[in-house]
């Protein structure tokens, strides 16, 4: 049950915040991949955001 619990919850991350759940499935292995991963969790997080806003926006 643990196994598929940790697919589930890959297969959540990668859509949510995909560079996210691509670290936690292969891991960064140099020090420059982790700048660029940790940009791009940055970026998916700062697009999350402007589509909530355009969701919240469209609803009111």
């Amino acid at each position: 049950m643990s196994d598929s619990t940790a697919t589930c919850v890959d297969i959540i991350l990668a859509i949510i915040l995909p560079p996210l759940g691509v670290f936690f499935r292969f891991g960064c292995q140099e020090v420059s991949a982790v700048v660029l991963c940790g940009r791009e969790i940055f970026m998916a997080v700062k697009l999350l955001v402007e589509w909530l806003n355009v969701i919240c926006m469209l609803v009111m």
